[in-house]
């Protein structure tokens, strides 16, 4: 009998990378708030096209994976009250 926790593999790196993607955006944001806090203003540049496309895909994963938790598992974890 499978328990409601039993993960394949891929379903273990699905979570982590997302988990992981999510933590890395909120973690960019709050150095830039911070830069911005302190300067007054915050100015990256990226100049390699590979980094680039990496952060871009980075990023279309976590709203993927995002789009995944709110859609499907915040509802598992808080059903709606029937009357």
């Amino acid at each position: 009998m499978k328990s409601h926790f039993d993960l394949n593999k891929k379903h273990i790196l699905f979570h982590v990378f997302g988990i992981l993607s999510l933590l890395g955006a909120v973690s960019l944001m709050a150095i830039t708030f911070f830069s911005i806090t302190v300067h007054g203003y915050c100015l990256t540049v990226e100049d390699n096209l590979a980094v680039r496309w990496f952060e871009a895909g980075v990023a279309g994963y976590a709203v993927v994976y995002f789009l995944y938790i709110v859609s499907y598992v915040l509802p598992r974890v808080f059903p709606k009250r029937r009357k």
